[in-house]
């Protein structure tokens, strides 16, 4: 025996889930002659633009009480500060999902018209060296995701610390992939 099969649901699945949500998106983007668009691209060419010359400071990590408190310099050069985002990584642990903290952008760096101190907190339930710093480019509303037929915000590039940067004073930097855009509005 198999469960009970309807057009209808599937139909009116469909709809609900992608054809209504297709439809709100185009609006959108139309709106104002495609203003939305043209702001998708001008953000697209000022981090590819800018992105070469991001980096990181110094980074510290303390532990107060139950949780650990990272600080980290992060250079931004010509970019927006709103046009990325600084967020804390870990891998997960025995298969669970994995810790994408987003960061507080704390006071600007002194002598510094774009340099920012981020801040974040995390529960010190495993050592600090498994957490990487990273930035990624971030357009409020955008969807981002990791597999799957559609990469709205994919396959970007990350700004990470070399393995053991807690351990070293100087910390040294790596771009882990190449910057490249597909973007999709939610």
């Amino acid at each position: 025996m198999t469960p009970v099969f309807s057009t209808n649901r599937v139909v009116r699945q469909y709809t609900e889930e992608y054809y209504l949500s297709a439809a709100a998106n185009y609006s959108a983007r139309a709106a104002h002659h495609g203003w939305l668009g043209l702001d998708l691209l001008k953000w697209q060419a000022e981090l590819s633009m800018h992105w070469s010359a991001l980096r990181f400071g110094s980074a510290a990590v303390d532990r107060q009480g139950e949780q650990y408190f990272f600080q980290v310099q992060v250079y931004l050069g010509g970019i927006d500060p709103e046009a990325v985002q600084v967020e804390l990584y870990a891998e997960g642990q025995s298969g669970g999902a994995p810790v994408r903290q987003p960061t507080n952008r704390g006071e600007r760096l002194v002598d510094s018209a774009n340099d920012f101190i981020y801040t974040v907190r995390v529960p010190a339930t495993r050592p600090p060296s498994d957490y990487t710093p990273r930035l990624i480019p971030h357009y409020r509303g955008a969807i981002r995701t990791t597999g799957g037929l559609f990469y709205p915000v994919a396959r970007l590039a990350r700004l990470a610390m070399n393995e053991g940067w807690h351990e070293r004073e100087s910390p040294t930097w790596r771009t882990t992939k190449q910057l490249e855009f597909v973007v999709s509005y939610r």
